[in-house]
């Protein structure tokens, strides 16, 4: 979504991240090479929103969750191919660990209008 991306002087240009696909694992931060530039990078707190809601947005949400990230779940950026389980997940689910925020309040987190 073009409108949540940071304003470029606050982007980080040129790094590249070497990930590695772990069969069975489908959070983002379980990878050590993502997880480990995280950190070195000072990264606090994530934007979240993917393919699938039920899969790789709630496992990688939960997982940033655990490890101490503070987590954002933006509704908008968000899918699943099982109707109904996304919606229920972003209600129900990811604000156990995450604020769920619609496309609108994410604009404003990243300082746009």
């Amino acid at each position: 979504i073009e409108a949540l991306r940071p304003d470029p002087a606050y982007a980080a240009t040129g790094l590249e991240i070497e990930t590695t696909k772990v069969p069975g694992v489908i959070s983002n931060v379980k990878d050590e090479g993502v997880l480990k530039f995280l950190k070195e990078k000072g990264v606090k707190s994530l934007v979240i929103g993917g393919v699938s809601t039920s899969g790789a947005v709630n496992s990688t949400a939960r997982d940033a969750a655990d490890l101490g990230f503070v987590v954002t779940v933006v509704k908008e950026a968000c899918w699943d191919p099982k109707e109904g389980l996304g919606e229920t997940l972003l209600a129900d689910v990811l604000t156990m660990t995450a604020s769920v925020v619609d496309v609108e309040e994410a604009k404003k987190l990243f300082g746009g209008q």
